[in-house]
């Protein structure tokens, strides 16, 4: 039976992202925003492939942290 981390790592990280919202933590601006999500998921996706032994997940995984790296260079560079 494969460990399924996937759920409690998406909610981890979107603990994280809010809380990071909520106080006045110095972080850029540019964290809180829609290509955040997608880094979280797929990052929960990556460790859920090489951790859980769901190695199905790896494209999707590395699919959503580059679209999400993309959009965040997009937002910062004028490209």
């Amino acid at each position: 039976m494969k460990k399924q981390m996937f759920p409690g790592i998406v909610l981890i990280g979107f603990g994280l992202y809010f809380f990071l919202q909520k106080f006045t933590i110095p972080v850029p601006a540019a964290v809180f925003s829609w290509p955040t999500i997608l880094l979280i998921v797929g990052v929960a996706l990556l460790i859920q492939a090489y951790r859980g032994g769901d190695f199905q997940l790896i494209v999707p995984g590395v699919l959503l942290v580059g679209l999400g790296i993309h959009f965040h260079l997009a937002q910062q560079w004028n490209i």
